[in-house]
């Protein structure tokens, strides 16, 4: 399967080649390969003197301004049924599915064309009118190119899931005052718009391939778009084909996801900020860091968002993540700058008054305290006094003992 090799190098390269500069593949490898299956149309029949080989000014060359590897696969004169034997049986056809990156598919043309009322038609050997039985015929060809094409799909899909682009039919008939060619510009449009409708329209869209609308391109414009003479692209019907694939490739580049957000408020506040996103479309996952991020600084970090809000409580860079179902992931920076911080004001100690040392306080043995009065002085004088008690005592004893001797 190739869809992986169907990489964003070569949308881009796409989109430079189709809208800047023929300069994007100097700086790549390889160029992205294009496979081009249909039938004279994608060969681009008589757009050179000779068609010895497809052309290169044939809408397939033209897509993505010429910048792609082209594989032209086309067969002039071929109907649906001869591309789906190719497809099933010839190994070229297999080798570069194998290969493609994308895939352009113009079939269906010659399954009308070729039809046998309808050549008589377009050699004058009938008029170019829709007979019930020429429409019933036609209709039994339409069921056989939905059965075709549905098998054409089934045998691309069994080889690569490169995108398809598919081409709807065009009437190479435009509109005119000649009778013969006004039968059959509207013999054209009895034709081309119904199986467009009921056949090519409900296979595209079954299918998933990127369906394109040659109907409309070339409605009007036969005369710039068309060969004379012939039902063949001019060269310009062939830019306005490969725009039409430019377009429809153009669908695959995955779109960037847009972001909006709001804050509860941008007036200076102390509680957190309330971020809410929205994104226009649904997304899978929504993330948010904080700092100015990358989409791969999410792959394996980040806060969830839940709700479509968040909140944050500092200022500071945030970066918001989302991805959505196809696999496109986007993020968004923004600012949070009103968030006050409160001073901490510290507690203040009252100053503790110093304490008077307390004097010690004596208690005599009976009990009540005497206050401390000693000093040095006060101290000598008591020592005094108990010595001179002593001393008086010490005197009174001797004298006694004295006069009882006598």
């Amino acid at each position: 399967m190739k869809f992986k090799s169907l990489s964003l190098l070569f949308l881009i390269m796409l989109l430079v080649g189709t809208f800047l500069t023929p300069m994007t593949s100097a700086n790549t490898d390889e160029k992205p390969m294009l496979v081009a299956l249909g039938d004279s149309i994608t060969y681009g029949y008589n757009l050179d003197p000779a068609n010895p080989k497809p052309s290169e000014n044939a809408f397939p060359s033209l897509i993505g301004n010429g910048e792609n590897d082209v594989v032209n696969l086309g067969v002039p004169g071929w109907k649906s049924s001869d591309l789906l034997a190719a497809l099933t049986t010839d190994p070229t056809f297999s080798a570069a599915l194998l290969k493609a990156d994308f895939i352009t598919l113009n079939i269906g043309s010659n399954d009308f064309l070729q039809h046998p009322d309808v050549k008589k038609i377009l050699k004058g050997e009938a008029p170019p009118t829709a007979t019930p039985e020429l429409i019933q015929s036609l209709q039994a060809t339409s069921v056989q190119l939905g059965t075709n094409l549905q098998a054409i799909f089934a045998a691309i899909r069994s080889q690569t899931d490169a995108p398809i682009v598919f081409y709807n039919l065009y009437n190479p008939f435009g509109p005119s005052t000649h009778p013969t060619f006004a039968a059959l510009h509207l013999l054209g449009e009895q034709i081309i718009t119904g199986v467009n409708k009921d056949v090519i329209l409900p296979i595209g869209v079954a299918t998933g391939s990127l369906l394109v609308d040659s109907y409309s391109a070339f409605n009007g414009n036969q005369a710039t778009y068309i060969l004379p003479g012939d039902v063949h692209p001019t060269f310009t019907g062939h830019q306005a084909l490969a725009a039409l694939a430019d377009a429809a490739l153009l669908t695959l580049v995955p779109k960037e996801i847009t972001i909006n957000f709001a804050l509860s408020t941008t007036e200076e506040t102390s509680d957190p900020v309330v971020v809410t996103i929205s994104t226009g479309e649904e997304v899978v996952e929504a993330k948010w860091l904080a700092g100015e991020k990358l989409v791969a600084d999410f792959a394996d970090a980040g806060t969830l968002i839940e709700g479509n809000i968040f909140e944050v409580t500092e200022n500071g860079t945030y970066t918001i993540y989302v991805k959505n179902a196809a696999g496109v992931e986007s993020v968004k920076t923004f600012t949070v700058s009103n968030i006050v911080v409160a001073p901490v004001e510290e507690p203040t100690e009252e100053p503790v008054e110093e304490e008077e040392e307390a004097e010690p306080v004596t208690t005599p043995k009976n009990g009540h305290q005497l206050p401390n009065t000693a000093t040095p002085v006060y101290n000598l004088l008591v020592v005094g006094i108990v010595m001179l008690l002593v001393g008086t005592t010490a005197l009174f004893i001797v004298r006694r003992k004295t006069v009882g001797q006598n």
